[in-house]
């Protein structure tokens, strides 16, 4: 298992971005959600072995997403209704450990996610665990 903190306001992948070049349109990756992606690949990597390969087994991720909200927010609210969406962190969260903890991000078999506000004075960011799961053959 391996677990590791992304600190920062979380970025949901957002959709490609197409420019024409000449006679072809070439699709790219929106600058925000690649920094993103780079900032997650980058702490994946501190935290295994790094001269050990991608594992080819399952995964199974799990993130809780904690956010700020407005100093009036009633203290029994816990969860966090509005944009970025869960389902979109997670995404970026696979692809930057996508080829660093795991050979591809199709291995993510199981995965759950937690959208909350920062309870106290916790930092704005995401919690990361991965764990690999044994697949009978």
């Amino acid at each position: 298992m391996i677990e590791f903190f992304v600190p920062g306001k979380p970025v949901g992948k957002k959709r490609p971005r197409f420019a024409r070049r000449g006679h072809h349109v070439q699709a790219y990756t929106p600058e925000e959600t690649a920094n993103y992606e780079n900032l997650v690949a980058m702490l994946a990597l501190e935290q295994k072995n790094q001269h050990s390969p991608p594992l080819d087994s399952a995964v199974k991720v799990s993130i809780v997403i904690n956010l700020h909200g407005p100093k009036s927010r009633p203290k029994r609210i816990i969860y966090h209704k509005t944009k970025p969406d869960a389902d979109n962190v997670m995404k970026s969260i696979l692809d930057g450990m996508n080829g660093i903890l795991f050979s591809d991000d199709a291995q993510a078999v199981k995965g759950e996610w937690e959208k909350r506000f920062s309870p106290g004075n916790q930092s704005e960011g995401v919690y990361v665990r991965v764990e690999y799961l044994e697949v009978a053959s």
